[in-house]
């Protein structure tokens, strides 16, 4: 009989947070991942405008962004299982705007130089 995968993570063994008893350890690393797997979309967008363009600023972006998403996700086992989300989905936000200001900058920088070659 195949099941999924969420029905066994709330089985007879079920293993809580350390900080938070009420969530399983299983469903926390699951709202810790998803800010992360979006954040890392993002870093791979801004190391290329950082390698592109010869600048240090978007490369020290991503590496003090990874580090802090990193140590983000240990919060839950020291404090609450809710600072630890909350720092994760934070940092994916600043790295979402940042992202965005690069892109719109880029774009625009594109319409110049096509408009240049139309001329």
């Amino acid at each position: 009989m195949h099941t999924s995968v969420l029905f066994h993570s709330t089985g007879p063994a079920f293993l809580p947070s350390p900080g938070c008893p009420d969530l399983s350890l299983f469903q926390l690393s699951t709202l810790n991942t998803l800010p992360a797997v979006l954040c890392q979309l993002m870093f791979g967008i801004i190391a290329f405008e950082g390698y592109v363009t010869n600048t240090k600023l978007p490369v020290a972006f991503v590496f003090l962004a990874h580090m802090f998403l990193a140590g983000s996700s240990t919060l839950s086992e020291l404090f609450s299982c809710s600072l630890s989300v909350v720092a994760g989905i934070l940092i994916c936000a600043g790295t979402a705007v940042y992202t965005l200001r690069l892109v719109k900058r880029r774009m625009t920088v594109m319409d110049y130089k096509t408009l240049e070659l139309q001329d």
